[in-house]
């Protein structure tokens, strides 16, 4: 799968999917000023047994990056516990590549 069709996937299970973790984050993402129907996520992925770390592109072309985590508690009550403006990081870093592809489907 290429990096642009695993962003687009993620991107539309964050926007439409049913399952739990989804639905809780789009509740949190909301919360914090952010429309998920207009986000781009970047990469997101399991980084502990009860840990997701994601990073989500704005319409604004800024980049957050957080940890969703729901150790004790059913995935669909997880909690955002890292919350984090990295744009330059992502932007001007070695994920440069990956932010341009971001990029484009923000347009697309």
């Amino acid at each position: 799968m290429s990096t642009q069709e695993e962003m687009s996937l993620l991107t539309e299970m964050l926007r439409k999917d049913e399952n739990p973790f989804w639905k809780r984050l789009r509740n949190l993402l909301k919360l914090r000023g952010q429309d998920p129907q207009r986000l781009v996520v970047m990469y997101s992925f399991e980084d502990d047994d009860h840990k997701e770390f994601g990073v989500v592109v704005t319409p604004d072309k800024e980049v957050f990056t957080y940890d969703f985590e729901y150790r004790y508690r059913h995935i669909g009550q997880g909690v955002i516990t890292r919350w984090r403006k990295a744009t330059e990081k992502y932007a001007r870093g070695p994920y440069h590549d990956d932010f341009e592809v971001a990029l484009q489907l923000l347009t697309a």
